[in-house]
C-alpha cells in the first residue's frame, strides 16, 4: 500500500512522528517522493500505515499540509488512505476498495483536505483546518473515485491549531 500512490512519504532520513510533524511540517525527515507506480485512481493521494498504533494522524494531515503548501496535488484536493496495523485496502480497478483485516477492530482512514494550510512554514507549528476523515471499518467498501464509503460509517473534522489536533464530530476522538 505504502508505494501505490503518485505520492510516497519516503522517510530518507528518519521516521517523523506526529509530534515532529505538527510542531515542524518542514522537519528533516518530512520527505516525499513521486513516480514509482502511476495508477491513476490514485493521483493526489497519500498513503500511511500502522497508523493507529503508531499514533500517526498527525503526520498524515501533516503530510497533506505539504502536499498543499507546496503545489504537489492537480487541482484544489489532496486525498490520504491510512490503515491500521495488519490492515489493507484492496483497490479494485473500478475505483471501489475493500478493507480487510485479521484483526478483530482495525479501520481505514480516508482523508481529504482542499483548503491551504493557514501556516505551513518551517519551524512553525501547523494550523491546517477542515480535514474530513471518513472511517471505515473491516469488510466495509469505499469508492476512490467518488470519495464515498458504500455504506455510511464514521465522518467528522479534524482541526490542527499551531501544531495542536482537534476533532469535530466522531466523539472529540481523533481516531
Amino acid at each position: 500500500m505504502a508505494v501505490l500512490p503518485q505520492w510516497i512519504y519516503s522517510a530518507e532520513q528518519e521516521s517523523v512522528t506526529s509530534e515532529e510533524a505538527l510542531k515542524n511540517p518542514y522537519n528533516k525527515d518530512m520527505t516525499f517522493a513521486t513516480g514509482f507506480l502511476e495508477i491513476p485512481l490514485l493521483k493526489n493521494v497519500i498513503t500511511d500505515t500502522h497508523f493507529f498504533q503508531r499514533n500517526r494522524m498527525g503526520r498524515t494531515i501533516t503530510f497533506l499540509a505539504r502536499l498543499l503548501q507546496d503545489g504537489n496535488v492537480t487541482g484544489t484536493e489532496v486525498r490520504g488512505i491510512a490503515c491500521d496495523e495488519a490492515t489493507s485496502f484492496l483497490l479494485n480497478s473500478d475505483g471501489t476498495g475493500t478493507v480487510y483485516t485479521q484483526a478483530s477492530v482495525a479501520y481505514a482512514y480516508m482523508m481529504s483536505a482542499s483548503y491551504l494550510p493557514k501556516v505551513c512554514k518551517p519551524g512553525t507549528p501547523l494550523t491546517f483546518s477542515n480535514v474530513v476523515i471518513q472511517k471505515i471499518a473491516k469488510s466495509e467498501m469505499f469508492n476512490v473515485k467518488t470519495w464515498t464509503a458504500l455504506k455510511k460509517g464514521t465522518d467528522y473534522q479534524i482541526n490542527v491549531v499551531t501544531g495542536s489536533m482537534s476533532s469535530v464530530g466522531n466523539d472529540g476522538n481523533i481516531y
